[in-house]
């Protein structure tokens, strides 16, 4: 994360067993600062849990890069000194098939919300999408069913 030089150093249970940045899990963390476009280089990140912190700022775009990322969870990084995660929300997500849980809950995002692949979408408390004349269901969370091929149960129920 940029804006002051913020640096993390990550678990053994972030990295893959290759060594490879898999995961960014520290949620409630009183984390400030800005998200750094450099985040979109981190190809194998599969989860990104920063959820009630202080960050703020844009959400980059080049994060529609992370073609292995199935959960996003920036929620809840809001009203320090009136800084949010704020901006239009990158539609560049919507390129990421695997996209299991996006949670941008308690910001400040603004603009169009592009139709994403993930079974989870939450979006309630942003104002400048779910405001008084918003054409958007934000008290609704989307989920999609999940689905089975048959063979994936054979001979596994006990």
């Amino acid at each position: 994360m940029g804006g002051g030089g913020l640096g993390v150093l990550l678990e053994d249970d972030n990295l893959s067993p290759d060594g490879h940045v898999s995961a960014l899990r520290l949620p409630s963390q009183s984390l400030s600062g800005t998200l750094s476009p450099g985040i979109g280089n981190l190809s194998n990140l599969q989860s990104v849990l920063l959820q009630n912190n202080a960050i703020f700022g844009p959400i980059p775009a080049n994060m529609g890069k992370l073609q292995k990322l199935q959960a996003l969870d920036l929620s809840n990084n809001n009203r320090l000194n009136n800084k949010s995660l704020s901006g239009p929300f990158p539609e560049s997500l919507a390129n990421i098939e695997g996209l299991t849980l996006v949670d941008l809950s308690y910001n400040y995002l603004s603009g169009l919300m592009p139709k994403l692949s993930s079974r989870i979408f939450k979006f309630i408390g942003n104002p400048l999408i779910c405001g008084p004349n918003s054409q958007n269901n934000c008290s609704a969370v989307s989920p999609e069913p999940l689905s089975f091929p048959l063979d994936a149960l054979r001979g596994k129920l006990i």
